[in-house]
């Protein structure tokens, strides 16, 4: 190692090892309402499990192949294309109309996931030794954890706001022709 990494190539390392957990912890919330919306899909509660597990299948089935393709090429391909798969295959769900689609989508994300994370591991192991290498190793643990406890959280507290926004629409319902009334009330008590 030549050179300490920066702070901003540590922060990027951390965020990318984040990206695993939150390819299941952002999806989990979702499983009841998916089996919902394909109901009349046959063995739709054994597709939805699918959907979460498919991206573990992938990374079981090609990290080790990412791991031996960055001994021969550049680490650099490798991280960019694996960024477009985790993209592509995240955002590609929200496209699809059918249990297919989404499976193949769930899939290519893993594969983003798969050469996100053997990335990241050859890197960290070659910009940083010995207590240098334990610290990131420890910051990276933590980067994960958050990661899967973020969305959870955020999807409650947003899910908490919606509630509290429909009890108040709900209240300014109920409210409103009495606040109708009294605006006409008060315009036809100023006509002469």
């Amino acid at each position: 190692m030549s050179h300490a990494p920066t702070p901003r190539v540590i922060a990027l390392l951390l965020a990318i090892s984040s990206l695993p957990i939150m390819a299941n912890a952002t999806i989990s919330p979702s499983l009841p309402g998916l089996a919902q919306a394909f109901s009349d899909t046959p063995r739709i509660e054994t597709l939805a499990g699918l959907v979460l597990a498919l991206p573990s299948v992938a990374i079981v089935l090609t990290a080790a192949l990412f791991g031996s393709l960055l001994d021969r090429v550049s680490w650099k391909p490798i991280l960019y294309g694996a960024l477009v798969f985790y993209a592509l295959g995240g955002a590609a769900g929200a496209l699809m109309d059918g249990m297919t689609g989404l499976l193949i989508s769930r899939f290519a994300l893993g594969l983003g996931v798969a050469a996100a994370m053997t990335t990241v591991s050859m890197l960290a192991a070659q910009l940083f030794e010995g207590d240098a290498r334990n610290k990131f190793m420890g910051w990276q643990a933590a980067a994960m954890s958050a990661a899967g406890v973020g969305p959870p959280i955020w999807s409650s507290t947003m899910l908490s706001v919606s509630r509290l926004s429909d009890r108040r629409s709900m209240v300014f319902r109920k409210l409103l022709p009495c606040a109708e009334n009294t605006h006409e009330v008060r315009s036809t008590a100023k006509t002469p």
